[in-house]
């Protein structure tokens, strides 16, 4: 679990901006399983999923680069 720091880095950020608190989650190298619990009156999960999907592609991005491979 390479990024798994990435991961609950960029959770942090959206849970700053869109509350919400993780009662269990289960990370796997392919996917993720989470409970969460919403505020009242605020049950947007698919915002908070897409600005975490989002958030963490970026941090990947900036770890790798995109270079053609070396022709020999």
């Amino acid at each position: 679990m390479r990024h798994i720091d990435d991961l609950l880095a960029e959770m942090k950020t959206v849970k700053n901006a869109h509350p919400f608190a993780i009662l269990a989650i289960v990370v796997l190298p392919e996917h993720l399983h989470a409970i969460w619990r919403l505020p009242l009156g605020n049950a947007d999960y698919p915002l908070r999923w897409s600005l975490i999907k989002t958030g963490f592609s970026r941090r990947l991005a900036k770890s790798y680069s995109c270079q053609p491979p070396s022709q020999a």
